[in-house]
């Protein structure tokens, strides 16, 4: 998705509004999640290095895992829900 774009997540597994705490089974019916997306960033370098003692094998291999940054928007949860 594009930066600045809205989105609604689902499906909702567990919602609280304070003072009660609902879990679905297995999800929950009349809750939404509206959520932007801020930015798509790269994480940190992870190096995966394997070697074979008195062979002189060695292989070193990086890899940056692609994130997305979300802001919550709004919560909405319907009386069913």
């Amino acid at each position: 998705d594009k930066e600045g774009e809205k989105i609604e997540l689902g499906p909702v597994l567990a919602a609280s509004d304070g003072n009660k705490f609902s879990v679905g089974a297995p999800e929950l019916t009349g809750v939404k999640v509206m959520v932007e997306v801020v930015e798509h960033v790269r994480g940190k370098k992870v190096v995966a290095f394997k070697r074979k003692r008195r062979k002189g094998y060695e292989r070193k291999i990086g890899h940056r895992q692609e994130l997305t940054v979300l802001r919550v928007e709004s919560i909405e949860q319907t009386p069913e829900g």
